[in-house]
């Protein structure tokens, strides 16, 4: 925990997943790399990259950073944390990754993680 005033340190984060409906990962602060097969994207501080529905993606969030997935429908160039915000907490518009099953994610790290 940090000092009063001071927030709390946001580590790094690598999560495997797979979206039930395409998305737009938006990175408020900092940077990702979205992996998927055949496919590697580093993106910085207010980008987004397209995750499409069914798709088994590996993402790796830096520490200090934070990715919001956004309904595709709302992703544009003027999202503001707000919007974002907003589709994250409604119902209605949530996008979300849905963590891999454990024979999923042997699967999905074969593909997704390069060999030495």
């Amino acid at each position: 925990m940090g000092s009063v005033g001071e927030p709390p340190h946001i580590p790094a984060t690598t999560t495997f997943a797979r979206a039930e409906q395409d998305l737009a990962l938006w990175i408020y602060k900092g940077t990702a790399t979205v992996t998927t097969p055949g496919y590697c994207r580093f993106v910085g501080m207010g980008e987004t990259v397209t995750i499409p529905s069914g798709t088994h993606t590996r993402v790796d969030v830096a520490a200090g950073s934070i990715a919001l997935p956004i309904p595709l429908a709302y992703a544009n160039e003027g999202l503001t944390l707000m919007d974002a915000l907003k589709h994250c907490l409604n119902p209605a518009t949530t996008a979300e990754l849905r963590p891999l099953a454990a024979n999923e994610r042997v699967a999905a790290e074969k593909l997704l993680i390069p060999s030495p």
